[in-house]
């Protein structure tokens, strides 16, 4: 954010050289930095499908999918019983779920090396639905993995609209709780 304030800076600064006066200068600057978010932000997600591609790269020849998802509030705690990789710090905000055979695995890491972060074996997921899942101090629609510990996964696939990084639709979401429905039951 630092950035887009100090490059709106400078082309406020250009402007004014030039002898535009504010009632220019503001809407130059609002636009340029709303510009420069919408960038980052794809850049970001772009980081993001990349992993998702590295990580299909490895399970492909397995049945299954693979999506993204933005990490939940209390996601890092609830994974602990199931992490691979004892560093809970790795688990960053946007992550990648494979879906195969083996159960959900969260991978994390760069986009070229994918790192599996956690594995819940199917036969500890005792149902999925979409519902309302908890993001900072927000909330918006999600998946909601209900495990045999009692324990309550939060997911928030990422993946749609302007450079794929809104959450999933309700169409969407129930389309993908449906087939994460149907890979428990044939897997366990």
């Amino acid at each position: 954010m630092a950035l887009l304030g100090a490059l709106a800076a400078v082309a406020a600064a250009r402007l004014a050289e030039r002898g535009f006066g504010n009632a220019v200068i503001v809407p130059v600057g609002a636009i340029t930095v709303l510009a420069l978010f919408v960038l980052g932000l794809g850049a970001y997600r772009m980081i993001g499908a990349w992993r998702d591609t590295s990580v299909w790269d490895r399970v492909r020849h397995q049945e299954g999918l693979v999506f993204s998802s933005g990490r939940t509030r209390r996601l890092r705690e609830a994974l602990e019983p199931y992490a691979v990789v004892q560093d809970s710090e790795s688990l960053g905000y946007d992550f990648t779920v494979s879906c195969t055979v083996t159960g959900l695995t969260f991978w994390g890491g760069p986009a070229r090396e994918p790192v599996a972060l956690a594995v819940i074996p199917w036969r500890h997921v005792v149902k999925i639905a979409p519902g309302r899942v908890s993001i900072d101090t927000r909330s918006s629609q999600g998946l909601h993995v209900s495990l045999s510990s009692g324990e309550q996964l939060e997911l928030h696939p990422l993946g749609e609209g302007l450079v794929a990084a809104f959450p999933f639709s309700t169409k969407s979401l129930l389309r993908l709780s449906a087939q994460l429905s149907a890979m428990r039951h044939r897997w366990t």
